[in-house]
C-alpha cells in the first residue's frame, strides 16, 4: 500500500493546471511587462538617431599632416531644420559643417579637425500628403591651420539614418 503525504502548500495539493490557463498567464506576465515599461521609452520611439559615434575623428587627409599645428579651436554648431516629405540626413549634416568652416574661416583656420555630428529627426505634425519633420544637427569639431586643402566631408556619413524620398527644407533655425 501506497501512502501519499502532502501539504495544503505542495504542489501536489493542487489540481494541475491546464496548458490554456498556463498561457493565458503568460500573456498577463507579458502585458504587465509592456505596462511597466518606462515612459521615456514610449514618448522617444518615433525619433530617429544617428551620429558619427562617440569619437572625434579626422579626415585620414589631414591626419597625418605636420602642418596641422596644436592651436585647435573647440567649435559646436547647432541647428533645426524644419523638413517635409523625406529627410536626407547626408545634406544637412554637410549644411551644418559648411557652416562651422565658415566660422572657423572667420577665426583664422582653414581646416576642421576632430569632428563628430549627431542627429535627431523628428516628425511633427501632417498637413495634408505632406509629412512634416523638425531635424536637429549638432555638429562639433575643432579649428584649425593646416598647408592642405579642407576635405568637405564630414566623418562617418554611413551611419545617417533619415526618411526616404525627396526633401525639400523649409526653415533653418
Amino acid at each position: 500500500m501506497l501512502t501519499r503525504i502532502s501539504s495544503p502548500d505542495s504542489p501536489l495539493s493542487s489540481p494541475p493546471t491546464s496548458p490554456s490557463s498556463a498561457l493565458f498567464k503568460v500573456v498577463d506576465v507579458a502585458s504587465l511587462f509592456l505596462k511597466l515599461r518606462p515612459a521615456s521609452s514610449k514618448a522617444n520611439s518615433n525619433h530617429i538617431d544617428s551620429s558619427s559615434g562617440s569619437e572625434y575623428m579626422t579626415h585620414p587627409t589631414l591626419q597625418d599632416d605636420p602642418t596641422v599645428g596644436a592651436k585647435k579651436l573647440p567649435l559646436i554648431q547647432e541647428e533645426t531644420f524644419i523638413v517635409v516629405d523625406a529627410v536626407d540626413v547626408r545634406k544637412l549634416v554637410r549644411a551644418s559643417r559648411a557652416a562651422l568652416l565658415d566660422k572657423a574661416k572667420t577665426l583664422g583656420a582653414n581646416c576642421l579637425v576632430d569632428e563628430r555630428w549627431s542627429c535627431t529627426v523628428h516628425p511633427t505634425k501632417s498637413s495634408g500628403n505632406h509629412a512634416t519633420y523638425k531635424v536637429h544637427v549638432t555638429y562639433e569639431a575643432s579649428a584649425a591651420r593646416t598647408s592642405r586643402r579642407d576635405p568637405r566631408t564630414p566623418p562617418a556619413l554611413e551611419n545617417s539614418r533619415g526618411v526616404p524620398g525627396l526633401m525639400t527644407i523649409l526653415k533653418r533655425l
